[in-house]
């Protein structure tokens, strides 16, 4: 990984203790009155804005019950000033059906005079997210509620989001 400053360390020491499972760790980093956005719909059960402490604690303690993380993978942070901007993949299965995702995710953090976190925001791949853990999201088809076996046809959706753009956040 490319040298990291200040900032960049602190963000990388984060994912070293959620590897770990270590969430205090990650708790203590943050700003009493943090804001912690996780893109997503509905049908993701940790998607949602959380705000402090307790809150963000709930957000994985609800991203634990939901997802198996098979392969959690950091593979850039870039840091200017007090923003830092981590990327990188993973693979999971739902815990409730079984069904596995992987995505690409790009996470930003934002600090504070005092070195805390006050704005947090995860952005994935969130309709492949819905679609492993939701009963109904991709699993039936207009043409009688059988699921298609790929037709070779990409979707409005799945297009726009080769192209980079977001219909389902």
């Amino acid at each position: 990984m490319e040298t990291l400053v200040h900032y960049g360390q602190k963000v990388n020491q984060l994912y070293e203790a959620y590897q770990r499972r270590d969430i205090n760790t990650i708790i203590n980093t943050l700003s009493r009155d943090c804001i912690w956005e996780v893109m997503g719909q509905p049908d993701i059960p940790f998607a949602g804005i959380y705000h402090g402490q307790d809150d963000i604690r709930q957000f994985f303690n609800k991203l634990d019950d939901c997802l198996d993380m098979n392969d959690f993978v950091l593979e850039h942070i870039l840091e200017n000033g007090n923003l830092v901007i981590a990327t990188g993949h993973f693979n999971a299965a739902a815990k409730k059906t079984g069904r596995r995702c992987t995505t690409l995710w790009s996470m930003t953090y934002e600090f504070d005079n005092q070195e805390k976190i006050v704005h947090f925001r995860d952005c994935y791949d969130t309709l492949a997210v819905a679609k492993a853990v939701s009963d109904t999201i991709g699993q039936k088809s207009d043409t009688g509620g059988q699921r298609s076996q790929g037709s070779g046809q990409r979707s409005e959706g799945d297009q726009r989001s080769q192209r980079g753009g977001r219909s389902d956040v």
